[in-house]
């Protein structure tokens, strides 16, 4: 997100006035978001977040400075914040830093880097509200969502490594609310994991529909609890 001179520059100002370390955190985050509500899609969604967090440790102590405008301007101002924490510390010089990428083991698809189609991810809820009231005939509302993002981070040190990670996530959520005369209940389940749309290939919306569904139905079911007062034994 940055290039490396800019993660120099702000490393070397950061410890301007001294301190032990100092590293700078970049983040982006690209987040695409659907909600159904009473059988149709009722709202969609497509974020983009980004920034950077600048820290310095002067012994047991942290300064901290953060930036979401990513101009040089701002981003130095963010470094001189985080640099206060050391203006009392006794003075060390710090010569330009260079950093070099560091191997880190990924823990999830690096190569993943895009949004599915918009309407795979509505088929998704779709089936999730077709099994949801179909599960019980009390079932008379079916509210569902789906978020599916991918949250960049790189890392630079003053020891002199810069890593980068690719966080990708997606989750389907179903509430389902059921209605017996008078009584109401609901019931929600969601599944997911740091993956892809593809998960659901294996783990359907279906099942995650009927769990809430069922746990929509035992709510509307129960008797309340016993109240007043009580024999101790």
């Amino acid at each position: 997100m940055l290039d490396d001179d800019i993660l120099n520059r702000l490393l070397a100002r950061a410890l301007r006035n001294g301190g032990d370390y100092a590293d700078v955190f970049c983040e982006r985050r690209n987040a695409l978001s659907y909600r159904l509500q009473d059988g149709r899609i009722h709202e969609s969604g497509l974020s983009l977040t980004q920034g950077v967090g600048i820290r310095v440790i002067v012994g047991e102590s942290a300064g901290y400075g953060y930036s979401d405008d990513l101009s040089i301007e701002a981003l130095m101002r963010a470094a001189d914040a985080a640099s206060l924490i050391a203006r009392n510390a006794p003075h060390r010089a710090h010569a330009s830093i260079a950093i070099a990428p560091a191997k880190v083991v990924p823990l999830y698809d690096q190569h993943r880097t895009d949004h599915a189609a918009s309407h795979l991810y509505a088929d998704l809820l779709s089936r999730a509200d077709v099994a949801a009231r179909a599960f019980d005939p009390r079932v008379t509302s079916v509210n569902a969502h789906v978020v599916d993002e991918v949250q960049d981070v790189w890392i630079a040190s003053s020891d002199g490594r810069i890593v980068h990670d690719r966080r990708p996530l997606v989750t389907l959520g179903v509430q389902a609310v059921s209605a017996e005369g008078s009584e109401r209940g609901s019931g929600y389940a969601a599944d997911g994991g740091r993956t892809s749309i593809n998960y659901y290939d294996e783990h359907d919306p279906e099942a995650i529909a009927r769990e809430a569904a069922r746990i929509a139905i035992v709510n509307v079911e129960a008797v309340p609890a016993p109240a007043g007062e009580m024999a101790m034994v």
